[in-house]
C-alpha cells in the first residue's frame, strides 16, 4: 500500500500539475466557457439564461485570476527565497 502512494507521488506529471496548477486553470477556463456557451446558446428565458451563464462567466474569472495570482506569488516566493540563501551563504564565506 506504502508503495502504491509512493508512485503517485513521484509520478513526473504528477508533480508537473501540482507545480503549475494545471487543473484549476482548466477547470476555470471551462467555468468561463460554460458561462459563455449558456450566455449565446438560444433559450427561452433570456434574463435567466443572461443572470446564469454572467455568474458562471465571473466566477471562473474570479477563480482563474486566483490561480494565475498564486502561481506568480509562489514564483516570487522562490526567487526570494533563494536569493536570502544566496546571501547568508555569501556572509558566511
Amino acid at each position: 500500500m506504502t508503495e502504491e502512494k509512493e508512485t503517485l507521488v513521484n509520478d513526473p506529471l504528477s508533480k508537473l500539475f501540482k507545480k503549475i496548477g494545471v487543473t484549476g486553470i482548466a477547470a476555470a477556463i471551462l467555468t468561463m466557457a460554460i458561462g459563455l456557451v449558456v450566455i449565446f446558446y438560444p433559450l427561452q428565458w433570456e434574463e435567466f439564461k443572461l443572470l446564469i451563464g454572467l455568474f458562471l462567466f465571473v466566477l471562473g474569472l474570479i477563480n482563474l485570476t486566483g490561480y494565475v495570482v498564486s502561481i506568480v506569488s509562489r514564483h516570487k516566493a522562490m526567487k526570494t527565497y533563494v536569493e536570502t540563501e544566496t546571501m547568508k551563504e555569501m556572509k558566511e564565506i
